[in-house]
């Protein structure tokens, strides 16, 4: 069921560009070379060179094989078809890992690098916000907070290590900001918000002083880099999202809108750190 890349050259080009909806300005590329695009509405139409995915929610799909849609004018229905067959079979290696169902994104580039093409990847830094608006009810869930984010940037990084010939993702390797007011610091703070988590899963909010997890996200960028492991940040990588087929979770922190800039600000101190480990790695 796999499409051959030849199937994707369209005038000599063997490469695609993947764009995702995140923040900056849309990329600008020849325009007889195809893209692919997610999640869009129905209302905007298809360009000649677009390839549009849609997960489940968006397409509105019913039945559980059916985890992705996939549009386009220049592809033939067979060809969609193989390639929503690739996406689905994606999902489900990237989902056992992550434990929960990867992005539309994540699973695309995985793909195309299956199919052997070689890959640009446009505003998708794999990074939602977790804040919650005020007026957000306790019982709903962000659909961002579904997502294991920790988790995909490690496999987005994984992949960027292994197939960098192939792949140029400009979110991911783009060079970050520090934190404003951040200093040196010798606290490691890794123990700390595993035991405030692990407990707190455990007793409920009652059982624990957010003061402390406030005090953890403005520590020092310094020590998050410093004391970072790849075991220590895939050990938090479960307290930073929802489980889809549980009606109850631990992680209770995700549902609440007092504490939501505060976990908010710790998975960016997350990813900043496992980005710190990665490049310095690749550096060396």
């Amino acid at each position: 069921m796999n499409i051959p890349a030849n199937q994707w050259i369209v005038q000599g080009a063997a490469g695609v560009i993947v764009i995702g909806n995140g923040p900056s300005e849309m990329p600008k590329f020849e325009r007889d070379r195809p893209f692919i695009r997610f999640n869009l509405s129905d209302d905007i139409p298809l360009s000649p060179m677009e390839v549009r995915v849609s997960n489940r929610r968006v397409a509105e799909l019913s039945g559980e094989s059916a985890v992705f849609q996939v549009q386009s004018q220049w592809m033939k229905d067979a060809e969609c078809e193989r390639l929503q067959h690739l996406l689905t079979k994606q999902a489900s290696k990237l989902g056992t890992e992550l434990r929960c169902l990867p992005s539309t994104g994540l699973a695309t580039v995985h793909a195309c690098i299956e199919l052997g093409l070689s890959v640009q990847v446009f505003r998708m830094p794999l990074r939602s916000a977790l804040f919650r608006a005020p007026e957000l009810a306790p019982r709903q869930p962000l659909a961002a907070a579904f997502h294991n984010w920790l988790g995909e940037q490690r496999m987005a990084w994984r992949l960027i290590a292994s197939r960098g010939d192939q792949l140029s993702w400009l979110d991911m390797v783009a060079k970050r900001c520090a934190f404003a007011g951040d200093t040196e610091g010798r606290l490691d703070p890794y123990p700390r918000i595993f035991e405030w988590m692990q407990n707190a899963s455990v007793g409920g909010p009652d059982s624990v002083d957010p003061a402390n997890l406030v005090e953890l996200a403005i520590s020092s960028k310094f020590d998050w880099e410093g004391y970072a492991k790849r075991e220590r940040l895939h050990q938090l990588e479960p307290f930073f999202y929802l489980d889809r087929t549980k009606q109850k979770t631990p992680n209770w922190w995700l549902y609440s809108n007092a504490l939501s800039i505060t976990i908010d600000t710790l998975l960016g101190r997350l990813t900043q750190a496992q980005r710190f480990l990665h490049t310095t790695q690749a550096a060396s």
